[in-house]
């Protein structure tokens, strides 16, 4: 099984030489300068390493301007503490961190400035900016508590990390956490009072049986072996490769211990034994360079084994007599004045190529070039060129592999070359190869249409309340490019002021002008002098429905077959107009074309319901799905997540997790309010809201759907928590009420 490579800290740095190994565990650790103690009687540790944090051991006493937190359990896999905000204070902010991540992040922020150490004054200031990240889509600062939303329970607000959605991973014995609790004077958390940072290590425990982990490491050039060997009572493990440089330049800094408790929480949680792959390979690694996997077992109870498992490595070093990976790329027979289909073959001993298809002339350019110049054009053709690797299923040293491309948006008359870089069998990147021959493409014939032998036909079908779907039926010898575009009405966001009629009268010049004479200009702050159809197919492009393909490449590929292309977000009984055109084989351009079609009606009816929501997890993403009734005219919907940012505080989705019924009555009052006001809005009655799937306490989507007349109904929700069950509102605070289904796992 190949597996990518697990990074906690950047590859490639430097080394920090001259330091010594310290441990910056509490116990051992010296006050800086000697102690500190503020004015409320608050004594501050100072960590002695080149990061040092600031912080009190346990509970910390505020003034007004500040919020005191009280320690009132720390167990060995709970932290409960309880937060009182000072007189002046109306909000704050609170997160947890290990101690060991968080140093690992203020590494990285020195190194990042180019310095060697940090001073407190600057740890602090990381810590303040990290625990302040609430904003849309922030997953690891704060969250906000304010008295406008628990009114006087905010004076004794008590968190119980081991049910509280503030952190998204367990409490483990024996590591330590800094607690994080910023002040703040107004309800936003945009006007910041004191910030305390509190310090307490989880009770330690000890793990009884054989709760070790081997590890064992076989390398090659560009990859490891790793094989885990549990012990008989190791129910848990959790691992980390990267190259040693790196990992000694951790523990250099922090010391060893600090090392396993930020290995403990290298990811969220630790890996099942039962459902680990024990034996994988690392790829895609530096040649000749010394590589490192650690290991932590635990137990069935999720206590870390107090010993890490080490093992270290040499990747073997790439023979001298090495090639360069052998690639061709095939001048193109098949191309018009804007495209053109070629194949690219990767030799028995190529990884991958990656390549640009530049003029002639900036080819000539490139491969002039020498030193630093030439070194980082390959660096930009490797990283942000066209490319092209072999799939696992053809691995090096097999037969060739054929990969057919396509390149669009070329220059008419231009001659065009092929500048290339090639990755061989040992992950070596090549030098600068230039593909031998050029061709040129056709002359752009556009004040010929009747000429043109292009044969494309486009008509609507399948019309829903919002979706037109687009149908081609074209001929592939005679047709190279066809576009289209949406023409009128203008969907929302996409006014480009197109000439008033679609036909070849419009083709060039349909100049606007204002009264004195000057040229108007488009939504782009582009003239609009000379903007025929032309003009809007082949000089401005823009992301509203628009495709140019050679249509038989993509059949033939099987990738994308030139299939019917389904567009949406159009309103309901709405004839809508396409102008399209295409481009021949021969580069001569058709006549300007039109077709319509018209979305379906939103009758509704007296009886408006949403009858499910699902969601689904696809490609890294989840979608969820509300699934209305006919009787909706609209349906207003929207997905939240606790991130802390606005829109979970505008939800209460924080005082969510506390399930008390007496607050049922006002969040749905809540959730109503604010999905009718800033919801998304359709007349689709299966309209999708899609995410990117990440790990989170808890989500919730929700949706509020009207009929004809008055009519309206209840308020559809579905909850998803942190195990991924899920609920609506009323099953997640024990009540009876149910008015719609929701999909389980």
């Amino acid at each position: 099984m190949n597996k990518t490579k697990i990074s906690l800290l950047s590859s490639g740095l430097a080394v920090i030489a001259g330091l010594m190994v310290v441990s910056c565990k509490p116990e051992e650790i010296n006050n800086v300068n000697g102690p500190v103690v503020d004015g409320n009687g608050n004594t501050y540790v100072t960590t002695e390493c080149i990061t040092p944090v600031r912080y009190v051991e346990g509970s910390y006493t505020a003034s007004s301007t500040g919020v005191s937190v009280k320690m009132d359990e720390v167990s060995s896999n709970n932290i409960r503490f309880t937060c009182e905000p000072g007189t002046d204070i109306n909000s704050f902010l609170v997160q947890v961190y290990p101690l060991g991540t968080f140093y690992n992040t203020l590494l990285e922020a020195m190194k990042a400035e180019g310095k060697t150490s940090l001073t407190v004054n600057d740890t602090n200031d990381y810590i303040a900016q990290a625990v302040r990240l609430t904003g849309e889509g922030a997953t690891s600062g704060g969250v906000l508590y304010s008295r406008a939303d628990l009114g006087d329970d905010f004076n004794s607000v008590e968190i119980d990390l081991a049910s509280s959605s503030i952190i998204p991973y367990r409490i483990l014995p024996g590591v330590d956490y800094i607690v994080i609790v910023q002040a703040c004077f107004d309800d936003e958390a945009t006007r910041y009072g004191d910030l305390a940072i509190c310090h307490v290590e989880a009770t330690p425990k000890d793990v009884s049986g054989d709760v070790t982990v081997g590890v064992q490491l076989t390398p090659s050039i560009n990859s490891v072996g790793v094989t885990l060997t549990p012990g008989s009572d190791c129910e848990y493990v959790i691992y980390h490769g990267n190259y040693q440089s790196e990992i000694d330049e951790y523990i250099n800094a922090y010391g060893d211990e600090m090392y396993h408790d930020l290995l403990c929480h290298s990811i969220t949680q630790p890996q099942s034994v039962d459902g680990l792959d024990l034996d994988f390979r690392i790829s895609d690694l530096t040649p000749e360079s010394d590589y490192c996997v650690s290991a932590v077992a635990f137990d069935a109870a999720m206590t870390p084994a107090a010993r890490i498992t080490r093992a270290d490595c040499a990747l073997k070093t790439v023979p001298e007599d090495a090639e360069d990976g052998e690639c061709t790329i095939e001048m193109p027979t098949k191309y018009a004045a804007t495209i053109a289909v070629f194949d690219v073959v990767l030799h028995t001993n190529c990884l991958a190529a990656y390549y640009l298809i530049v003029p002639k002339t900036e080819a000539d350019e490139i491969m002039a070039l020498t030193g630093a110049e030439r070194e980082a054009k390959v660096n930009e053709i490797k990283d942000g060129g066209w490319g092209v690797e072999r799939p696992s299923t053809r691995p090096v040293g097999s037969t060739e592999y054929i990969y057919p491309d396509v390149q669009n948006d070329l220059k008419d008359n231009t001659e065009y070359a092929f500048v290339y870089v090639t990755r061989n069998e040992y992950g070596q990147v090549s030098d600068l190869k230039l593909a031998d021959g050029t061709f040129t493409t056709k002359i752009l014939v556009k004040d010929r249409p009747e000429d043109s032998i292009e044969d494309a036909v486009m008509e609507i079908i399948n019309p829903t309340r919002t979706a037109l779907t687009l149908k081609f039926t074209y001929d592939p010898d005679k047709t190279a490019v066809i576009m289209h575009r949406n023409a009128y009405p203008i969907v929302p966001d996409n006014n480009y002021h197109f000439p008033s009629e679609i036909s070849d009268e419009f083709r060039y010049d349909t100049d606007r002008k204002n009264e004195d004479g000057s040229y108007q200009t488009d939504d782009y702050g582009k003239s609009l002098e000379g903007c025929g159809w032309l003009y809007y197919f082949y000089d401005f492009r823009h992301n509203d429905p628009y495709q140019t393909r050679w249509p038989d490449f993509v059949n033939a590929l099987a990738i994308r077959s030139f299939e019917p292309v389904k567009v949406s977000g159009y309103d309901s009984d709405h004839t809508y107009k396409f102008a399209y055109i295409a481009e021949d084989v021969n580069g001569v351009v058709g006549h300007v074309k039109t077709c319509t079609g018209t979305t379906l009606s939103a009758e509704g009816g007296a009886n408006p319901q949403i009858e499910s929501i699902t969601r689904e997890l696809r490609d890294g993403q989840e979608v969820f799905r509300f699934n209305a009734n006919d009787d909706i005219t609209t349906i207003k919907y929207m997905v939240a997540r606790n991130d802390g940012g606005n829109v979970a505080q505008s939800l209460m989705l924080s005082r969510l997790q506390n399930k008390n019924p007496n607050d049922y009555e006002g969040i749905k009052a809540t959730w109503t309010e604010y999905v009718v006001a800033q919801g998304l809005s359709s007349t689709n009655p299966t309209p999708t809201y899609t995410v990117d799937a990440m790990d989170t306490d808890l989500t919730v989507a929700i949706a509020y759907a009207y009929g004809t007349g008055d009519s309206h109904s209840e308020l559809a929700t579905l909850i998803i928590d942190g195990d991924g069950k899920q609920y609506t509102l009323e099953e997640w605070y024990g009540l009876e009420v149910q008015y719609m289904t929701i999909s389980r796992y």
